[in-house]
């Protein structure tokens, strides 16, 4: 796959800009009505919302464009995003997973992942860092598959840095 080939500050980009998809999303969705509004929130904002709601966002740069899909669920919240990097010509995916105090991001190209503290409430952000970014999103509420709150097996969480 195209990972195995990129160098770790490549790969570190992809994150930090998964990181900002999912951001995005999570600004949009906590102002969103039940019945399917447009919103701009936080992930922090999205993670703090209650009841099980699902939010789509899209998202172009001048180089990378994204697609995704949150999932909240009482306090937790789900990633998955695709990116499209115009310079590479490539597409990557990435995912995440907020829960317990925890953010756990992984690639499964790669199957290696990444777990920090993140602040609880809807002003904070991964500890250590400044708070989210909004973005923009369409959420719905919407039953949630507990099996999306599951950590995929295979992959190793090393520490965020």
């Amino acid at each position: 796959m195209f990972f195995h080939s990129m160098s770790n500050k490549k790969k570190l980009t992809l994150a930090g800009i998964a990181v900002l998809v999912l951001i995005l999303g999570g600004v949009f969705f906590a102002f969103s009505g039940s019945k399917g509004q447009p919103v701009t929130a936080t992930l922090s904002d999205l993670s703090a919302r209650q009841g099980s709601w699902q939010c789509a966002f899209t998202f172009a740069g001048d180089d990378v464009t994204s697609s995704g899909t949150v999932y909240i669920s009482n306090g937790r919240l789900r990633g998955d995003f695709v990116f499209n990097i115009s310079p590479l010509g490539q597409k990557a995916e990435t995912h995440i997973i907020r829960m317990n105090g925890f953010q756990y991001s992984w690639n499964l190209a790669t199957q290696t992942g990444e777990k920090k503290a993140v602040a609880a409430g809807p002003s904070g952000g991964a500890a250590g860092t400044s708070p989210d970014q909004a973005y923009p999103y369409h959420c719905v509420q919407k039953s949630v598959d507990e099996s999306l709150f599951s950590l995929p097996s295979g992959i190793v969480f090393t520490p965020a840095k």
